[in-house]
């Protein structure tokens, strides 16, 4: 196996499919316990964009650490 644990799982894209039939348009997560997110920042999504435009074969663990 190539990539081992840098890909999602079967069931993770299953669940998307599901849900997209479901009709969802998004594949994030709703906020289910109603606790405000606190890795999810502008500044975080700006350094993982900056991360991918210079490695496109990032990994999910790269991005992770």
């Amino acid at each position: 196996m190539q990539y081992r644990n840098s890909v999602l799982s079967h069931w993770f894209v299953y669940e998307w499919i599901k849900r997209f039939k479901n009709g969802h348009t998004s594949i994030n997560h709703e906020e289910e316990t109603g606790c405000p997110s606190t890795s999810i920042t502008d500044a975080n999504i700006e350094r993982v964009h900056d991360m991918i435009l210079q490695n496109r074969r990032v990994t999910i663990y790269e991005v992770a650490h």
